[in-house]
């Protein structure tokens, strides 16, 4: 019994509950348009960074569950950022950048 006790305690502690997949779509506040290439940064109990692809698309797969900032930028777009809880469900974010009306010096 004291066996069994230990084994699931180290397993309890040693294997963390992650989340089977954080995923999400960037597009135009205004048009709608798809944004390739906005760098995606999550900082929490990890920190992983991804890019979205020609379709918007975002993805991490395997996190620790757990509260995260979500951070999202890309050229010529205001950056975007929000608290989150990622869990041990899969969860799709749709995230809405707006144009930034600075230009490049």
């Amino acid at each position: 019994m004291r066996r069994l006790l230990l084994t699931i305690l180290l397993f309890a502690v040693f294997n963390p509950a992650y989340a089977q997949t954080f995923e999400g779509r960037i597009t135009d506040r205004l048009s709608g348009t798809f944004l390739a290439g906005a760098t995606v940064t999550l900082s929490g109990p990890e920190l992983r960074t991804s890019f979205s692809n020609e379709k918007a698309i975002f993805q991490f797969k395997k996190l620790t569950a757990g509260i995260y900032i979500l951070q999202v930028s890309h050229l010529g777009f205001l950056a975007y950022e929000k608290k989150l809880e990622v869990t041990t469900e899969p969860q799709f974010l749709e995230i809405r950048l707006l144009r930034s009306s600075g230009e490049l010096a």
